[in-house]
């Protein structure tokens, strides 16, 4: 079954009872910091040109330049989407996943929005990242043939002078500043359905996705009979959504468990969207370093292990073990017993991210064998340095955690989870998760 047909048949399922629902009588109301745009040198900080990805056999996405306003660059035959950013980086990669896939299944091109780098990845301010210096995005549209094309903000930049445009937008829990980057004057309206303060965490992309379809009859009976006549309505061609990390196909999953259970987002779109090649070269190299093996040569087999702390130690109960390196110990344990019953080889290496800095757990993590990402650090790409900036290290970082050919996370840690999904996913390899009480394997 090829990629259109599996995407067909698995938001059939989802889609068609929602839209039961939907139109039902009693279920047809409305149930259903600094940053890089404000400032001319940020994109060019990182000296590449931007034309948006386009679809094989799509026409032209944008057209006009840079000195026409936002609605005279869009095609009259496109229809748009858009959204916020919130939180850190792996979270904005989940959102901007999410709004991929949103946008493919109410036939609309993604404007992604770049990079914003928090205080968790730096204390001093660095430029945004356009979403393409991580990701290829042209193998992306190649390999998912429901997408009509990728834009990003950069390709709708204007000239200084070119006035702000008036957005309606689609609101709820994180509107604002969620689009500051964008230069558009934004006009809220909130999501139909929703209550102040929120009865669930997340939003739901089923019950929602029926108003983001170009020119749906719930869009226009919703602006018709719940927008004040004087407001700006939400557009229709150009869609834009506060934020799409929070959405799930079902807001009772939450989209964490909807991830981990490789539904949504995930399967429909984040798995295609592969790291670019110079990115996952330089994984390589500091690989063949952390291992001792010799430029060009085979690395050999191994688990990745993302042993996340910080913030996460407020989760353990006191007295608890607190993501231990006895407890990755244990689950590597069980993960070379499943690898041994099913006949597959067992990696002889391990290789441990994490964000701890105290002597002890270094000390610990070599006492089993085990390497650090550290020990590859010291070769560098001088050129992918000084294009990527302050996020170069971070960059790798998430390239060395989907390497392995197993691998074992962090439980609840997003990164951990794209971690999982992607090492399954692109590397065929087996994933667990350590909990917050889980059994220690000692030292032998």
């Amino acid at each position: 079954m090829g990629v259109r047909s599996r995407f067909v048949v698995g938001l059939s399922f989802a889609l068609g009872v929602s839209l039961l629902l939907l139109l039902s009588p009693a279920s047809i109301k409305d149930s259903a910091a600094s940053t890089f745009a404000s400032s001319s040198a940020g994109w060019s900080a990182y000296g590449a040109s931007y034309r948006g990805v386009q679809g094989v056999e799509s026409g032209p996405l944008l057209r006009g330049n840079s000195s026409d306003g936002l609605f005279d660059r869009l095609m009259p035959d496109v229809n748009y989407m858009t959204s916020g950013r919130a939180a850190g980086l792996t979270n904005q990669v989940i959102a901007a996943i999410n709004l991929i896939y949103l946008s493919v299944v109410t036939g609309r091109v993604p404007i992604l929005p770049p990079f914003h780098a928090n205080n968790q990845l730096s204390k001093t301010p660095i430029p945004d990242l356009p979403v393409s210096l991580m990701f290829d995005l042209a193998r992306m549209n190649r390999e998912m043939v429901d997408l009509r094309g990728v834009l990003e903000w950069e390709d709708l930049q204007t000239d200084k002078g070119v006035p702000e445009p008036e957005v309606g937008c689609w609101g709820g829990m994180r509107k604002n500043n969620a689009l500051e980057f964008a230069k558009i004057k934004v006009t809220w309206t909130d999501y139909p359905g929703l209550t102040f303060p929120p009865k669930a965490r997340y939003m739901s992309w089923v019950q929602f996705i029926p108003y983001l379809t170009p020119s749906s009859p719930f869009y226009h009976r919703f602006v018709a009979t719940k927008v004040h006549p004087s407001a700006l309505a939400p557009n229709d061609q150009f869609a834009c959504i506060d934020e799409t990390m929070d959405g799930t196909d079902f807001a009772d999953m939450g989209p964490y468990n909807e991830y981990a259970a490789g539904f949504g987002g995930w399967r429909w779109a984040g798995t295609f969207l592969r790291f670019r090649e110079e990115l996952v070269e330089q994984g390589r190299v500091r690989l063949r370093k952390a291992f001792g093996i010799a430029p060009g040569q085979d690395i050999p087999p191994f688990v990745t292990m993302h042993i996340r702390h910080g913030d996460f130690t407020a989760f353990c109960g006191k007295g608890d073990p607190c993501f231990t390196v006895a407890q990755f110990a244990f689950q590597l344990d069980l993960l070379k017993k499943e690898l041994t019953e099913s006949g597959r080889p067992v990696p002889l290496n391990v290789l441990v991210m994490s964000d701890e800095s105290d002597p002890k757990f270094f000390e610990q993590v070599k006492a089993r064998g085990w390497k650090m990402s550290q020990d590859g650090e010291g070769v560098q790409n001088p050129k992918l340095v000084e294009e990527l900036g302050g996020w170069h290290d971070t960059l790798i970082d998430n390239v060395l955690l989907a390497s392995g050919d197993h691998f074992i996370g962090t439980i609840s840690s997003t990164m951990s989870l794209l971690g999982s999904l992607r090492t399954k996913d692109w590397n065929g390899g087996l994933s667990r998760m350590v909990g917050f009480k889980d059994p220690e394997l000692p030292l032998h």
